[in-house]
């Protein structure tokens, strides 16, 4: 019996030290594990941030065409304003700035031309207005920054509206 309690004694402290180093272990995290933890969130915020920038990229593009509708609106009200001139097609304009004038048509095409200008802030490439039977056609042009489809870069692009707009 003397040696089943020796054997016991010995197992029960092979145990505890069994316990304690399984214990121990099981503390906390290795720097291995920390450093792919920060590994995985350095690549997440990545692509978070990448998404940022798209959206915001399709955030200015969307005020531009609201700018360049809200700017068609206006000309169309003069235009319908002014049946006469209208009638007469002389709300044709090949480019801004306008061509100055005494008549209605003219101060409209000036004042439309101006704030055109300023709201696109710098970006506007184009505004005409063409006659197309008995319609006009409202063509703005601006330069817009958007990411390259391959190679994700940034890159300016041109951007044609077109509004018909009834005589």
């Amino acid at each position: 019996m003397i040696m089943d309690e020796a054997l016991t004694e010995q197992e029960v402290e092979r145990q505890m030290d069994l316990k304690s180093y399984q214990h121990a272990k099981a503390g906390g995290f290795t720097l291995l594990e920390a450093l792919i933890a920060l590994v995985i969130f350095s690549v997440a915020l990545l692509g978070l941030a990448k998404m940022y920038t798209q959206m915001m990229s399709m955030s200015h593009s969307a005020y531009f065409r609201t700018l360049a509708t809200i700017q068609v609106n206006d000309l169309e009200e003069r235009i319908r304003a002014n049946p006469k001139a209208s009638g007469e097609g002389d709300y044709k304009l090949t480019s801004c700035p306008a061509p100055a004038g005494t008549l209605r048509a003219p101060e409209d095409l000036i004042t439309w031309c101006a704030n055109t200008s300023a709201l696109f802030g710098g970006q506007l490439v184009s505004a005409s207005v063409t006659e197309d039977g008995s319609d006009y056609v409202v063509r703005l042009t601006w330069s817009e920054r958007g990411l390259d489809g391959d190679t994700g870069d940034q890159a300016f692009e041109n951007v044609t509206f077109d509004y018909r707009v009834r005589k």
